[in-house]
């Protein structure tokens, strides 16, 4: 039998339903969804932080931060219209009303051709190469997005695109990155690029909440 609910950390969420992907509900089931970047989030976090996340997905990580901060100090981008939906119902469950935008975010204002993999919400604005369908959707400049919302603390999960998204990005006032890379998208190459340049940017990696593909980095 299919429950309709999981309980994640005290968290309520949608697992099953026609509109989720499957592969994203066994993640729920078992419980390990995003696992890295809640624990990261649950570690680094003070309760007077101001959160940016950008790629929200079904939201999880947005309420592990809402729960510390109060939802008031959480703002999150996800570029899908189907995961933002499921997001909305996720905040609107645990009365947490998170502020979500329905946008991608990107170097630029503009339009972002969302590639998404069929069965999937996996995104991709052109290193990945999906048999899927295209979402043409807003898309606002980093520059602007950081300078509106000033976080302390910045979430990224941005399908490969984070070797060109944090370079772009103002990093004055922001203490804690919490940052998913994707080796199989920039390679080795792109990662040793992105801490090199976040250590030069005055950061330093937080071991004991680092991953395969999850990074932790606060201000050295």
């Amino acid at each position: 039998m299919r429950t309709r609910h999981v309980t994640i950390d005290g968290l309520r969420l949608i697992a099953y339903r026609r509109d989720i992907p499957k592969h994203v509900s066994q993640m729920l089931v078992r419980g390990d969804y995003e696992m890295p970047e809640r624990c990261a989030v649950a570690g680094l976090l003070q309760s007077e932080d101001r959160v940016l996340e950008i790629g929200s997905c079904v939201g999880l990580v947005a309420l592990t931060a809402a729960r510390i901060v109060g939802a008031a100090n959480v703002k999150a981008f996800e570029p899908n219209p189907d995961a933002a939906r499921i997001a909305r119902e996720n905040f609107a469950l645990n009365d947490l009303p998170v502020e979500l935008v329905n946008a991608a975010v990107g170097i630029d204002d503009g339009t972002l051709d969302l590639r998404v993999a069929p069965d999937s919400w996996l995104g991709a604005s052109g290193r990945r190469c999906f048999d899927g369908r295209t979402i043409a959707t807003p898309m606002h400049a980093i520059s602007k997005v950081v300078g509106a919302v000033r976080p302390s603390v910045l979430v990224i999960d941005v399908e490969g695109m984070e070797d060109e998204l944090l370079p772009a990005c103002p990093l004055t006032g922001i203490r804690t990155i919490i940052l998913e890379v994707h080796p199989d998208v920039i390679g080795t190459e792109g990662i040793e690029r992105l801490q090199v340049y976040l250590r030069e940017s005055g950061f330093a990696p937080v071991d004991s909440l680092c991953s395969a593909d999850t990074q932790a980095w606060q201000r050295s």
